[in-house]
């Protein structure tokens, strides 16, 4: 997922008629005259149209060894700047295009479209008031706190404290460890059947494995993995239940997978008896995975929405891992029937991780009874006289030794608030059995799942220069959407997310927003998105359940709703994905509001697989020069309450969760396409593992 990173900002704004001085003297190899239209880069703020007031301005206040700035230059809309250096990247040449644009960038950010962001956060907080759930009330006051409201107003972030940068890795200290089988673009696929260490091992690389490694800055790498994460930052843990790995005969266990090994580390054996009664409820040959969190990775960097952006990795996991089971032929099966309670006493994780949901590993032709998805429960005597885990994870320090209730009162409430505490109503089940096959026939056309998987990168920054003529053909973009919708991960629910697409560059499509209508016509959608009929809702010929709602260039909206991303306007087309909010929470509680994020994230999970399909890059690696490729990237930072401003989709009803781009991005020279993602392990092996680090990584 692509993160915004703001660093100091590059201009330091001075007031108009600043008392510094500023020489008369020529030009002298600048760029610009005086009276020159420019645009400026300021930081934060973004691009800001200007004109050129003087040459070689100094600050009265500036020591006499400081180099005078190139240019001070008046702003548009008041105020002025120095400019530090005649370069690009801190000023160029205005178009009157893009003065244009900028100057409807500044109305848009100064507009009526704050004050409506102001009001749909002051919604949600009155609808948190009035909300007589104690549970609901604390996601609802969680969510419009936590969400940056609109430009230039942020919610409570966290710091970039690198020393401090918590593990990615965590490892199961003096477990005995079973190295895995390793997958790749090139890997054919195990034989069909039940689950051994191969198949399993191959199914955990392409679903959360190590794909490449990355520079930062001299000497630095990190770790990229088949699964998309919120700034590579990786919050959660997997374990795996079953007889999966060792010598032939092995009994039943409970394991850690390791994915700086990738490796499954020995936790401890499963009572026979008790694990005869859980697999007896399961497919033939199923395995089951449990996915925990730490929410103090995210939390770290991101702080108050450091929750809301773990569950969209959950929502990535998910995705990752049904499409690498579909690799295989195998099927991935939400188990979401249990109380949180139930979760923990079957997962046992220890401490800061939270067990977060269950799901069954059902392997290729595995039959199963009408509905065992759905009656499936573990009783809390699971583990009645296994005694305590054989080992436990490496010790994790949080919040810098504060209790997250101290530290983060706002988190510690929404994960509270979002337990589950018992089995979910009737009504939840709102969703038709899982499909028979893995994979809908969609995504035939996109070929084999693996050199997409291993390929996936989030993109950096677009290059819409590089985009083909007249843009993103229209049957790839159907296709795309097309794939999302049909993606092989299965929820219970009835869906409840509806993504709101920004339509720059697609052949043959007009510019501006559309919508996909999901799980309903767009008919039965129409009033509760748009109660006003402010929309056009348009069908789009060709793809069944699109519409136009607004006609326009809508690139800067797309940007300045994605916290100012570029990458946003720069693309073929973005998406923001708005969930149903306050109707779920109140039909099914607190515990609605992560499912929500793994919805969202789930299809984004798709679309980066549909994008890399539709113009995979050259040989298959990202990253080198060749033809015009596509990359998408997920956008965790986003302007929630003024998005659904400019959407026109009032708040609590539904909330923006996510944010999404897909395009021809410029190549990221950082990544290394050359060496094994797993050259590390190999010249590890004869190291003790307990010994070995993997911070940083």
């Amino acid at each position: 997922m692509a993160c915004l990173l703001l660093a100091a900002a590059v201009l330091c704004a001075a007031a108009g008629g600043s008392d510094g001085t500023c020489s008369d003297a020529a030009p002298g190899g600048l760029r610009f005259d005086v009276g020159a239209a420019v645009v400026v880069n300021m930081g934060r703020r973004g691009w800001k149209a200007a004109t050129v007031a003087r040459h070689h301005h100094r600050e009265a206040s500036w020591p006499q060894q400081q180099e005078a700035a190139p240019y001070y230059v008046t702003l548009e809309g008041g105020g002025g700047a120095y400019v530090p250096k005649d370069q690009a990247g801190y000023v160029r040449a205005a178009t009157a295009e893009e003065a244009a644009r900028l100057r409807r960038s500044d109305a848009l950010v100064h507009g009526p479209m704050a004050a409506a962001a102001q009001r749909f956060k002051k919604a949600q907080l009155d609808a948190a008031a009035d909300e007589p759930a104690e549970a609901v009330r604390a996601v609802l006051r969680y969510h419009a706190e936590s969400c940056h409201i609109r430009p230039g107003v942020y919610a409570s972030g966290g710091a970039m404290d690198w020393d401090n940068q918590p593990d990615k890795f965590r490892r199961m200290f003096g477990a005995r460890s079973v190295d895995l089988r390793r997958s790749g673009a090139g890997v054919a696929a195990a034989p069909a059947g039940a689950w051994t260490a191969d198949s399993l091992g191959e199914l955990l690389h392409d679903a959360a494995g190590i794909t490449a490694w990355k520079a930062q800055g001299k000497g630095v790498k990190y770790s990229l993995r088949a699964n998309p994460s919120s700034g590579a930052l990786q919050p959660l843990e997997m374990y795996v239940f079953g007889p999966v790995a060792g010598d032939a005969g092995e009994p039943p266990a409970h394991w850690h997978y390791n994915p700086f090994w990738h490796s499954l580390e020995f936790v401890a054996p499963l009572p026979p008896a008790a694990w005869g009664g859980v697999a007896g409820q399961l497919p033939p040959g199923a395995l089951l995975l449990a996915i925990t969190t730490i929410v103090w990775r995210n939390a770290w960097k991101y702080g108050d929405p450091g929750f809301r952006y773990t569950h969209h990795d959950v929502g990535h996991q998910l995705a990752s891992l049904a499409f690498a089971a579909a690799a295989q032929g195998a099927s991935l099966v939400l188990l979401d029937g249990l109380s949180d309670a139930a979760l923990q006493g079957f997962a046992r994780a220890d401490a800061p991780e939270d067990p977060v949901c269950l799901a069954a590993l059902v392997p290729a032709g595995a039959a199963a009874p009408e509905g065992w998805w759905r009656r499936f429960h573990v009783d809390g005597d699971v583990w009645d006289g296994a005694g305590a885990a054989a080992h436990h994870g490496a010790p994790v320090e949080t919040y810098y030794g504060e209790s997250e209730a101290a530290a983060r009162p706002l988190i510690a409430a929404a994960r509270a608030a979002a337990r589950r505490e018992g089995p979910p109503a009737a009504a939840f089940w709102s969703n038709p059995a899982p499909p028979g096959a893995p994979l809908d026939p969609v995504w035939i056309g996109a070929g084999a799942l693996r050199p997409l998987i291993h390929a996936r990168r989030s993109a950096q920054s677009y290059a819409p220069g590089g985009a083909p003529a007249g843009g993103l053909p229209q049957r790839d973009f159907f296709a795309m959407l097309r794939r999302m919708e049909r993606q092989p991960v299965w929820f219970p629910w009835a869906a409840a997310v509806q993504p709101f697409l920004f339509v720059h560059r697609v052949a043959g499509l007009p510019p501006g927003v559309y919508l996909l209508c999901r799980g309903r016509p767009c008919g039965a959608l129409r009033p509760s998105v748009d109660p006003e009929g402010a929309h056009l809702w348009e069908p789009v010929a060709g793809c069944d359940a699109l519409v136009l709602l607004r006609r326009g260039d809508v690139q800067a909206e797309a940007r300045l709703g994605s916290c100012g991303q570029d990458i946003a306007s720069d693309s073929a087309f973005a998406v923001a994905f708005l969930t149903e909010h306050l109707p779920r929470l109140q039909e099914h509680g607190a515990a609605w509001y992560p499912r929500a994020h793994w919805e969202a994230c789930a299809l984004g999970g798709a679309l980066y697989l549909a994008a890399g399909a539709a113009a995979p890059p050259p040989g298959g690696v990202a990253g080198r020069d060749g033809a015009p490729y596509m990359q998408a990237t997920g956008i965790g930072c986003f302007f929630a309450p003024w998005m659904q401003a400019v959407l026109g989709v009032a708040a609590p009803r539904w909330a923006d969760v996510y944010h999404f781009t897909v395009g021809w991005p410029q190549a990221d020279r950082r990544v290394d396409v050359q060496r094994p993602p797993y050259h590390h392990a190999d010249g590890l092996r004869a190291a003790d593992r307990d010994a070995v680090s993997s911070k940083g990584m």
